[in-house]
C-alpha cells in the first residue's frame, strides 16, 4: 500500500494556480492590491472580484469612514467611493455566477441587506462562467 497525499486545498495560497493574465479573472489579493484595484476599476461593471478583494475594500471603507467622519468630510468619501463600490458589488456577484441585478435586493429594507450579505459571503464559482474566467 502506498500513501498518496490529498490534493491541495483550493484556498491554499501556495498551491493556487497561476492567473491566466485576464483582467476578468478573480484572485486572492492583499489589502494594498485590493485598494489599488478598487480605484483602477472605478466604473468597471464587468468581470469578477474575489472575496478577498471585496472584504479588504469593505475594511478600508470602514476605516476611512471613521477618519472622514471624525474630520467632518464623510460626504466626500461617499461621493468618491459610491460608483466604484457599486461596481465592486456587481463584480463580486459575478464571481458567484449571479447577475449584477441582484444588487437591487438592497432596495428591500433589512431582508435585502441580509440576502446580499449571504451572497457576498458565498464562495467563488470555481469554473469559468459567463462573467469571466476563473483564477
Amino acid at each position: 500500500m502506498s500513501f498518496t497525499p490529498p490534493p491541495p486545498s483550493p484556498f491554499d495560497p501556495i498551491a493556487m494556480p497561476s492567473i491566466s493574465g485576464s483582467p476578468l479573472a478573480p484572485r486572492k489579493v492583499t489589502f494594498g492590491e485590493a485598494i489599488s484595484l478598487f480605484y483602477r476599476n472605478y466604473a468597471n461593471f464587468s468581470g469578477r472580484a474575489s472575496r478577498s478583494e471585496y472584504w479588504f475594500v469593505a475594511l478600508y471603507s470602514l476605516l476611512a469612514g471613521f477618519v472622514f467622519t471624525f474630520v467632518g468630510l464623510s460626504w466626500i468619501l461617499f461621493l468618491v467611493n459610491f460608483i466604484p463600490g457599486l461596481a465592486l458589488l456587481v463584480r463580486r456577484l459575478h464571481d458567484t455566477n449571479r447577475s449584477g441585478g441582484y444588487a437591487f435586493f438592497l432596495l428591500l429594507p433589512l431582508i435585502g441587506a441580509i440576502v446580499i450579505l449571504v451572497l457576498l459571503c458565498t464562495s467563488s464559482d470555481e469554473s469559468d462562467n459567463r462573467f469571466g474566467p476563473a483564477s
